[in-house]
């Protein structure tokens, strides 16, 4: 082995040790799963008063992430009277979150990101520290849960439920979120 082969082996190596490779098919299957579970609950939860009432389709989207590459995920499409709402995930690899998916309605946008019940604003889950400080002390994120990301001022997040959703639904259509 020459000297310039043994030090591209060493630094590939050394690389590896330091960022664990992404498994890029099981972080696939993780977001396509968070995906239909955030549909279920949709479903079943929290439209399941109206859903029966709604045109609900379903249909395929291609995403491409930098470290992923492209695959394929469910985009879920409802309408009634002259309104339509579209569910488009974004994706798995965010700053701070393991999915997001946006909700759209005409030229309304609103973010449902997949972040620890304990993240109240992106600070709680991003920190800038400068070298040898050390971190604040603060809870754990906790379990995951699907909430909204306010893009409007300090970026605070609430955790979707029935009510919740229901509210930010009828605003997406209003415009009034």
């Amino acid at each position: 082995m020459t000297q310039l082969e043994q030090f591209i082996k060493d630094k590939k190596e050394e690389s590896e040790k330091k960022s664990p490779k992404l498994d890029v098919i099981k972080r696939i299957a993780y977001f396509q799963k968070l995906v239909e579970d955030f549909y279920s609950k949709v479903e079943k939860d929290w439209l399941a008063d109206v859903w029966n009432d709604i045109h609900h389709d379903y249909v395929q989207l291609n995403i491409t992430e930098e470290q992923l590459g492209t695959y394929t995920v469910q985009k879920l499409i409802l309408s009634f009277g002259d309104e339509v709402i579209s569910f488009n995930p974004i994706g798995t690899i965010l700053l701070g979150a393991s999915g997001r998916i946006d909700m759209k309605c005409g030229q309304n946008t609103v973010m449902c990101v997949y972040v620890g019940e304990n993240i109240k604003r992106a600070s709680d889950a991003i920190q800038i520290r400068f070298a040898g400080e050390k971190p604040p002390k603060r809870k754990g994120p906790g379990q995951p849960v699907w909430k909204f990301a306010s893009r409007m001022g300090k970026f605070e997040l609430e955790t979707i439920n029935k009510e919740s959703f229901q509210r930010k639904f009828m605003e997406i259509v209003n415009g009034t979120y």
